[in-house]
């Protein structure tokens, strides 16, 4: 009893957990740079006037205690002016680098330094060669215009000093499309090409495993698949057989490649063992605007997205725009209802913040943050008789009998009174289960459950001798 009495709130605070009912999260998205108009700080930095659809920061990524941020001033690949820019709390927001491109899409941060994909030469540069770029705080931005026939830079993998790009390119007559796939062992001062195996265009290109993935079509209209190859991008071969959309990039969470169904209703999953299957989205979808970075994830284990409710086709406006996040793909919880329309997804791991853009009405961008005790969805009253946790308190093991949940459980994990995940089990429809909590101190603990349609939270107290709170 020594440890629960020297923290009397956190013991209040969990029995109370017990008894409650745990609605859905609705976090509050802050404005990341407060009374900044962020169309004419663009504006008098590049001189282009922003376009009032799909102007917006298309991309994020945290480089330890500061963000940087890709502008583009309208759809890349549509319209002139880009923008590089980083910001810090204490400095705010700092115009760092214009490149000649139409927008800033796709940014990789690999040790000190930061890569940056050039999405189409412009301004007044041509279709001659692609440009790729690179950012170091001591020696600024290098540009390197060094890939022939390169249109559009899609796609970018880096591993340390070795970038591999996936293009939509010309075969040197600047009419007829190829996609290519080149690579550089030098940060991108000189690049080599790699193969050939689109018809139209290459969209993105990660390695997963043992494997380069990439996503591509033969074809203008064509929808896009999913590619693998064995050999770093010499052979390629068809990984399943569903639409992928084309924008979206791939991302990989929990030892899975993921990516966005073509009609945004679900996902292109490939497991360790590089089977592709597709998992639905039941309560939500994707959005099919232009956006490229829709996955992030956490140092809390969640993989985060955002979407909305409503129809595809049908009437909808940024109010529906909601962040949603998950553990295991199945099971998805509201993080927070934005009211606004969101254009791209990071994670600040240095300030444990989500970050998030916006375009129309709302541009900007936005903070969330995460550094709080988790809450779930659609939890039921710890009163109804369905969960049964025995003995609790437990000194080793504790069973859970979950008998009349319609298809059992699905996974389990168990947190600490701060937030903190402390362990993490799929199940297979288990009704009956039993945890072993011997290599954990004295304490109280919540027990998340997971089942097919609905999802349980439960206290769970550890103590040496079973004692009755």
């Amino acid at each position: 009893m020594e440890t629960f009495l020297r923290y009397p709130i956190l013991l209040v605070w969990g029995l109370l957990m017990s008894n409650l009912s745990i609605a859905q999260m609705d976090l509050p998205a802050d404005p990341l740079i407060p009374d900044l108009n962020t169309r004419s700080w663009f504006e008098s930095n590049t001189g282009y006037s922003p376009d009032p659809s799909h102007f917006g920061a298309y991309t994020m990524e945290a480089m330890q205690d500061r963000m940087m941020i890709g502008f583009s001033s309208g759809q890349p690949t549509a319209q002139n002016g880009a923008l590089l820019a980083t910001f810090d709390p204490q400095n705010g927001i700092s115009a760092l680098y214009q490149p000649y491109e139409q927008g800033i899409h796709d940014l990789a941060v690999e040790g000190d330094r930061l890569y940056i994909a050039g999405i189409d030469p412009c301004c007044p540069d041509d279709w001659s060669f692609g440009n790729f770029y690179t950012y170091h705080s001591q020696e600024g931005v290098t540009k390197y215009r060094n890939l022939p026939n390169v249109v559009h830079s899609f796609g970018m993998h880096a591993e340390g000093d070795t970038i591999y790009i996936s293009t939509g390119s010309h075969t040197g007559d600047f009419i007829t499309p190829i996609g290519q796939i080149f690579k550089s062992t030098d940060q991108g001062e000189h690049w080599t090409h790699v193969s050939s195996p689109a018809g139209y265009r290459i969209y993105d290109i990660i390695r997963f495993r043992e494997k380069l993935y990439a996503v591509f079509n033969d074809s203008e209209g064509e929808e896009s698949l999913l590619y693998s190859s064995p050999d770093n991008g010499q052979q390629w071969s068809q990984a399943g057989t569903y639409a992928i959309r084309h924008t979206a990039r791939l991302f990989q969470f929990n030892d899975q490649l993921i990516g966005m169904g073509a009609d945004g209703k679900s996902l292109v999953v490939a497991n360790k063992d590089h089977q592709v299957d597709s998992i639905p989205l039941n309560d939500f979808r994707l959005l099919l605007d232009p956006n490229y970075n829709v996955f992030t994830q956490d140092n809390h284990g969640y993989l985060y997205t955002f979407g909305t409710t409503a129809p595809h086709g049908g009437p909808f406006g940024p109010d529906d725009d909601v962040i949603y996040r998950t553990r295991d793909l199945h099971h998805w919880e509201t993080v927070s209802k934005t009211g606004k329309a969101i254009m791209a997804l990071s994670y600040w791991e240095d300030k444990d913040w989500l970050v998030f853009s916006t375009r129309l009405d709302t541009t900007g961008l936005w903070k969330i943050a995460l550094n709080s005790p988790p809450l779930s969805v659609r939890e039921k009253p710890a009163e109804n008789p369905v969960i049964r946790l025995y003995p609790n308190p437990v000194t080793r093991m504790v069973k859970v009998d979950a008998g009349n949940i319609t298809g059992g459980l699905l996974s389990w994990e168990m947190y600490d009174l701060l937030g903190k995940l402390l362990a993490r089990k799929d199940l297979q429809s288990s009704r009956l289960l039993t945890i072993d909590l011997s290599g954990y101190p004295d304490g109280i603990y919540l027990l998340k459950l997971y089942g097919r349609e609905e999802n349980f939270t439960r206290k769970l107290v550890k103590s040496a001798q079973q004692k009755n709170l």
